[in-house]
C-alpha cells in the first residue's frame, strides 16, 4: 500500500513562495566552495541529496553516498534513532546585517524563532527548549536550540562538527565562524497513524563578510520513516522544499 501523506521535514521555514529578487543556484558536491564574484551576486547556493537508509541514492541520481557519508557520520550519532532514507542539505546565503545583528538573544527568543516554522505555533518549554505545534497533515515535535561560540564549545560531538564543517572557504580565503547554533528535533507526532520524521539537525554558521555583511552557512540532516508518494513528486519534491525554504528564510532575515 502506498503511503499517502507527506513527511514533515524540519528546516527553516514552511513552504512560502520563492522570493522574486534572489535567485536558487544548485551545487553538485557537499564541499562546494564559491568564488568572490559569487559573493556579489542575489543569490542562495544550495546543494542536497536524499538517500535510503543503505546509501542508495533516490534524488539526483547522480548523488554520491561515499561523497556524502562524511557529513552523516559527523551529525548524526548512534543514539539517533535511524529511519528508512535520509537527507541532508548544505547552503550558503549572505545577509545585509552587519554580525552583530545575530546575537544571542535573537536566534533564542521566540519571535524569531517563530518567523522559521511560520505555520507553527512555537511555544518555549523551559530555556533553549520549544515545542512545536503542527496541524493535521504536519507532525508536532520538539526542538532544542542552542547557541555556541566556536572558541567555547563545551562537547566533542559539536567540536567535530564544528572542526569537519564550520570553515568556509571563498575564492581561495578560508573564513572561520563567529558564532554556531546548532537545532535537534525529536518526538515527532504521526499522520495518519503513520510515523513521520526520526530525527532532524540543523546547523548554522555566521561569518562577518565585511563590516555591513554577514554569512550564513547551514547544515541541514534528516531522517524519515516515509517520503511522499511518486504522483506528488516523492522524493524531488522534498528536495524542492529545501531550496524554497531556505530561499525565503534568507529573505526574511534580510527584512528584519
Amino acid at each position: 500500500m502506498k503511503k499517502l501523506f507527506i513527511p514533515l521535514i524540519i528546516f527553516t521555514s514552511s513552504l512560502i513562495s520563492l522570493a522574486q529578487d534572489v535567485i536558487i543556484k544548485e551545487k553538485r558536491s557537499i564541499d562546494f566552495s564559491l568564488s568572490i564574484d559569487e559573493t556579489r551576486e542575489r543569490s542562495v547556493f544550495v546543494y542536497g541529496a536524499l538517500y535510503t537508509e543503505n546509501g542508495k541514492p533516490i534524488t539526483p541520481s547522480t548523488a554520491s553516498f561515499s561523497e556524502d557519508k562524511a557529513c552523516f557520520d559527523s551529525f548524526v550519532t548512534p543514539d539517533f534513532e535511524v529511519g528508512e532514507y535520509k537527507m541532508l542539505s548544505r547552503s550558503v546565503y549572505f545577509i545585509e546585517k552587519p554580525i552583530n545583528f545575530f546575537s544571542d538573544s535573537l536566534l533564542l527568543c521566540v519571535p524569531y524563532l517563530q518567523k522559521t516554522f511560520p505555520s507553527y505555533t512555537i511555544t518555549e518549554v523551559k530555556p533553549k527548549s520549544y515545542k512545536a505545534e503542527g496541524t493535521t497533515m504536519a507532525p508536532s515535535f520538539t526542538f532544542s536550540e542552542e547557541v555556541i561560540n566556536p572558541l567555547e564549545v563545551e562537547d566533542e560531538y559539536k567540536q567535530k562538527i564544528l572542526d569537519n564543517y564550520g570553515e568556509l572557504e571563498i575564492g581561495g580565503v578560508v573564513y572561520y565562524p563567529n558564532k554556531m547554533s546548532y537545532r535537534s528535533c525529536k518526538e515527532f507526532s504521526r499522520v495518519m497513524m503513520r510515523k513521520t520524521n526520526a530525527y532532524t539537525v540543523v546547523v548554522k554558521f555566521y561569518y562577518q563578510l565585511n563590516s555591513s555583511k554577514s554569512i550564513v552557512q547551514e547544515y541541514t540532516i534528516s531522517g524519515m520513516y516515509n517520503l511522499p508518494p511518486s504522483f506528488v513528486g516523492g522524493g524531488g519534491l522534498l528536495l524542492a522544499k529545501v531550496k524554497e525554504n531556505v530561499l525565503e528564510v534568507s529573505k526574511d532575515i534580510n527584512e528584519l
